[in-house]
């Protein structure tokens, strides 16, 4: 997880939404309660706190986002 909405470092990518959704409990466990990470395609996954629920959409600016290589 990095700071900023999108921005990951050379090499690495928003993780995709897909990918999320077979790690939720993993992704889960490193947010805090009231986190809303971005990942890929202007999606989000929140933290424990609102259920660590994948959104489909975010239009909101984040301020993490979710990167992997």
């Amino acid at each position: 997880m990095v700071n900023g909405d999108g921005a990951c470092p050379p090499g690495s990518a928003p993780l995709s939404p897909a990918i999320a959704a077979a790690f939720v409990p993993q992704i889960c466990s490193m947010l805090g309660d009231w986190y809303i990470v971005r990942l890929a395609d202007g999606a989000a996954i929140d933290g424990p706190g609102y259920g660590c629920n994948i959104r489909p959409r975010e239009v909101n600016p984040l301020g993490q986002t979710l990167c992997a290589r």
